[in-house]
């Protein structure tokens, strides 16, 4: 009996310092809104969630393998250093899609995010941390008339 006690204090103590670690991470780390890619709305062992590539302002370029993201005017943005590919063609502003996409998981009752209108963009906040993918804590629709409608998921 004791050591099972132990080893559940073992695993909540483990999970209570993932949990504040996250948390005082989010709160601390900068905040940024990007454009997103969404793809992949469903799978079984996971339940619902939709995958976003994240889409960082960059200067034009050909491709790099590394890079750093950084916050600046609530964008997030890219720096040049030989991560991405590019996503957009040599527009203004230029866009990069991060090869590694974040997962942002979505209540049931709610219609399926990914699902966009012609003309709308699907963008999402994120914290970005000093180390790791930035994390996304909720999403917006971009109309293409310029208007924001945040989007009932995620922390507010």
């Amino acid at each position: 009996m004791n050591r099972s006690f132990l080893l559940a204090l073992i695993h909540m103590g483990i999970v209570v310092v993932l949990w504040s670690t996250f948390g005082i991470e989010e709160s601390t780390a900068p905040r940024a809104w990007t454009r997103t890619q969404p793809y992949d709305p469903y799978d079984l062992m996971r339940g619902r969630y939709v995958r976003l590539r994240l889409l960082a302002v960059s200067p034009p370029f050909e491709q790099y393998e590394r890079g750093k993201l950084y916050v600046l005017d609530n964008r997030l943005h890219f720096a040049e250093s030989p991560c991405c590919i590019p996503a957009t063609a040599a527009s203004e502003p230029c866009y990069v899609a991060l090869r590694r996409s974040v997962s942002f998981f979505i209540p049931e009752n709610i219609p399926d995010p990914s699902v966009l209108k012609p003309g709308e963009e699907l963008w999402a906040e994120v914290s970005v941390p000093a180390k790791g993918d930035p994390r996304p804590i909720r999403l917006a629709v971009k109309s293409q008339n310029g208007d924001w409608r945040e989007l009932p998921v995620g922390k507010h």
